[in-house]
């Protein structure tokens, strides 16, 4: 279907008027009513109530509004898509990231590659972004490591180095009376349940948590929350308590959500490093470009 035609007929809903529409384009009311009755009858339907003065949409035209800007988004991202196909794979760079956090620290180097470097970005567990720089799906993605357990990279013949270290904190909302302390005691994660964010189905985050506090992690309730803002919802509703990596929570911190963010009160290592992992033997120009950005930032 015309995509210009489908811009006009979504115009028209957005103004209300054919003759708002004619103005706008500099063309006349008589050429925007053509140009609709040529929709109308392609598709069969009556898209508008014509009355004097006043223009509103049919069961029919409203229908076909939700579907016209479904439409409208295909096409743009069919075009871009083609654009990609023609781009030389040495100027293209998938980056995979699990999570906000991890996503704030590529996010400086990322704008600073050069603009004919076609970038794919995806956001995925950490099990899955390592199964897919092993598989060649992408060039390079950042996980959190050496939290709980650490990655064998020499078996899995991947390359790394450290985008991020610092301390694992709480998250509690400012209404809990512990939002006031030094530190987060280890019996408020028994009385509450433990939460962090995953876009899909993955329990790394949930063993690395569990596994960096030991034995008092088989009276913890950790579970996963597929919805960032609705873990920092229920959070600052202090239903819950959640972990979030230091040094980068801040970036996304939204004062609006009334979270405190402190260190647990624990004797347990609450250390962790955000890798980039890449295969050694396939750094392609575009990727030793990015590698090259996070060299010059440490």
């Amino acid at each position: 279907m015309d995509e210009e035609l489908l811009k006009l007929f979504i115009e028209i809903t957005q103004l209300g008027s054919f003759q708002k529409v004619a103005e706008k384009n500099f063309i006349s009311q008589r050429a925007v009513s053509k140009r609709i009755k040529l929709l109308e009858e392609t598709l069969q339907v009556t898209l508008f109530s014509r009355e004097s003065n006043k223009i509103t949409l049919t069961p029919a035209g409203d229908h076909f509004l939700h579907r016209a800007k479904q439409m409208l988004t295909m096409i743009h991202t069919t075009n871009y898509e083609l654009r990609q196909l023609n781009v030389s794979a040495n100027q293209q760079l998938s980056v995979g990231y699990f999570s906000p956090f991890d996503g704030a620290v590529i996010k400086k180097a990322l704008f600073q590659l050069p603009t004919d470097i076609a970038v794919t970005i995806k956001e995925s567990g950490v099990e899955h972004l390592v199964s897919d720089v092993l598989m060649g799906e992408l060039d390079c993605a950042v996980i959190l490591d050496n939290y709980g357990y650490h990655y064998d990279y020499q078996q899995l013949q991947l390359a790394h180095f450290p985008v991020h270290a610092g301390t694992m904190l709480m998250g509690v909302s400012n209404r809990n009376p512990y939002a006031g302390a030094k530190k987060i005691p280890e019996r408020l994660l028994q009385e509450k349940p433990v939460v962090y964010y995953s876009n899909e189905e993955s329990t790394y985050l949930k063993r690395a948590f569990e596994s960096s506090l030991g034995t008092i992690s088989s009276e913890l309730n950790v579970v996963r929350q597929a919805s960032f803002e609705q873990m920092q919802m229920l959070v600052g509703l202090d239903q819950v308590t959640a972990f979030y990596p230091g040094g980068v929570v801040e970036t996304v911190q939204n004062p609006a959500e009334a979270i405190t963010y402190l260190p647990l009160e624990t004797k347990a290592d609450q250390h962790f490093t955000f890798e980039l992992i890449y295969k050694k033997q396939a750094i392609k120009p575009s990727l030793q470009t990015f590698i090259d950005l996070f060299s010059t930032q440490r």
